[in-house]
């Protein structure tokens, strides 16, 4: 087949003229194959789509000659449309979109080619025009719309939602499968606004339709968000959230609405259940709390009996004891020996009284808001144990120490228990030293033991080292509690209270306290305070 560069009809007639200014303006190409004459011509448009050189003459013997230039996966498809658009049966319609192999650079581009096919009285074809195309862009696009649209089908599955769209015009309502389950209609049912509303609960009808108008008055966001309940014929219940937007033409008016649906029942009925749960818990809570209020008021009330009623009696057994020791002060037996036993365990009955008093004052008066400086309360300590100090001959020094956020007097009243603890807990033969300092410790820095009440970024660790007698690290978990002695009460004077109470005040101020210690080699008590 033979291949001219001049059109089949060199006379073109001025409206044949327009046509081609326009065809090539909309950057349309032009072909024609003329079986008669065997000549096969493509506009100048239609080699550039090619990628073919202005002087690029082929031969053309038969049309499947052109399936070379189609990208392979498309050759096929492309061959049995022209084969069609060629049998009189088709009426020589041709369109199609395929892919071609530019010849000059290789690249793939989609041409929507679109023709007609011309037969004699025989049914022979023997001409056959048309048009080519560059829609790669197009093809492009769409393809990226089909992708989101899978993409976004596939997230509805995912979540099993349902999808709906409500045309304002005609009064079309369009339901998804899953959709029309949840609302009880057939697969093929038409859906009428009746119809949509058919399961949904009466109680909830008014706020479905006072939620769709203000969605498509005009001024509103559009946006429709309501839940409603369904009923179905057993009975069953269940919750919907949907979710919709209108959209308005020019004239600002609604003209359809779309939008999702969510099945909510388990996540609703979890919200309820912990409702449920929140208000059973706050009825205990204030249970407990009144019942705390009581042990409060219980504690107060002994603190009072310690501090008058139960210290009376051990008062007068001292006065007494000091006019008998007067009276029998000249007596030779053991008279005054059993005095003097009898008033020893008076006055450790009257301290153990006294701490015991001290601990339940801590435990229920809890005032931490206030700015306080540790410097302070170790100064005011040493002033009121300078006699103590004195009689010890012990040293003690004191570093930087930091502001807490606290209750002066619990601060007050743990620093004067670990500087008694460390004066007290002295080797004879050695000169004590007592070492008061503090360090800023990061949250993750934390020892392994240490579990402060409040969390923080990180704490203050105030540390009061001495060294004195020390002690086995295996009583550690012993000596912060209440009436834990490591040492008989004729070693060394004490209730075994001191260090509960330390506990307790550390614990109020949302720390914690531990301590590292070897027997011999003195110990270090360590109380970390949240920054």
């Amino acid at each position: 087949m033979a291949v001219s560069s001049t059109p089949p009809n060199q006379d073109q007639g001025a409206e044949n003229e327009r046509l081609r200014f326009a065809l090539q303006a909309a950057g349309i190409g032009t072909w024609d194959l003329n079986f008669r004459t065997q000549v096969a011509w493509w506009d100048q448009r239609t080699q550039e789509l090619y990628g073919f050189a202005g002087t690029d003459v082929r031969d053309f013997k038969s049309p499947e000659q052109l399936m070379q230039y189609v990208h392979a996966d498309d050759q096929q498809r492309v061959q049995k449309a022209m084969q069609w658009a060629l049998n009189p049966e088709s009426g020589g319609h041709y369109e199609i979109e395929y892919r071609i192999i530019r010849q000059d650079d290789t690249q793939i581009r989609w041409l929507l080619a679109k023709g007609q096919a011309y037969f004699d009285e025989q049914g022979r074809a023997y001409r056959f025009s048309g048009t080519a195309q560059d829609i790669t862009q197009q093809v492009l696009t769409r393809q990226l719309t089909e992708e989101a649209q899978e993409g976004l089908q596939s997230a509805i599955e995912l979540a099993q939602l349902g999808t709906w769209h409500y045309d304002l015009i005609t009064g079309h309502i369009e339901y998804s499968s899953r959709l029309r389950a949840w609302h009880g209609i057939g697969p093929t049912e038409p859906i009428t606004t009746e119809l949509a509303f058919r399961l949904v609960r009466l109680e909830d009808w008014a706020l479905v339709r006072t939620s769709m108008q203000q969605a498509i008055s005009g001024g509103s966001d559009g946006h429709y968000d309501v839940e409603y309940r369904v009923s179905d014929s057993n009975g069953a219940e269940r919750i919907l959230h949907s979710h919709g937007k209108a959209y308005v033409n020019q004239a600002g008016q609604a003209y359809k609405i779309s939008g999702m649906v969510q099945d909510v029942t388990p996540q609703r009925r979890a919200q309820f259940a912990l409702e449920q749960q929140v208000t059973q818990r706050t009825q205990q809570l204030e249970i407990s709390n009144e019942d705390l209020r009581r042990s409060n008021e219980n504690l107060q009330q002994f603190a009072y009996i310690a501090s008058h009623d139960l210290q009376e009696p051990l008062r007068k057994i001292q006065q007494f004891g000091d006019l008998l020791k007067t009276r029998y002060a000249s007596s030779e037996g053991d008279e005054l020996v059993y005095l003097e036993r009898m008033q020893s365990a008076a006055s450790r009955m009257s301290t153990l009284i006294r701490d015991l008093l001290s601990f339940s004052r801590i435990s229920t008066h809890r005032d931490t808001s206030a700015p306080i400086s540790l410097d302070t309360i170790v100064q005011t300590v040493l002033l009121d144990l300078d006699l103590m100090i004195a009689e010890s001959e012990a040293s003690v020094v004191v570093g930087k120490l930091p502001t807490l956020e606290g209750d002066r007097l619990q601060l007050q009243q743990l620093v004067r228990n670990l500087l008694s603890n460390a004066l007290k807990f002295r080797r004879p033969e050695v000169a004590s030293l007592i070492e008061v300092s503090a360090s800023w410790v990061a949250f993750e820095n934390l020892p392994a033991s240490v579990s402060p009440k409040r969390p923080a970024l990180a704490y203050h660790r105030l540390d009061v080292t001495d060294n004195g007698i020390g002690f086995d690290e295996k009583y550690l978990d012993r000596i912060f509690q209440v009436f834990q002695r490591l040492h008989g009460k004729n070693e060394f004077a004490g209730t075994g209270v001191g260090l509960a109470i330390c506990e307790k005040v550390v614990s109020n101020h949302g720390g914690a306290i531990t301590a590292t210690s070897q027997p011999g080699l003195g110990t270090t008590f360590s109380a970390y305070f949240p920054v």
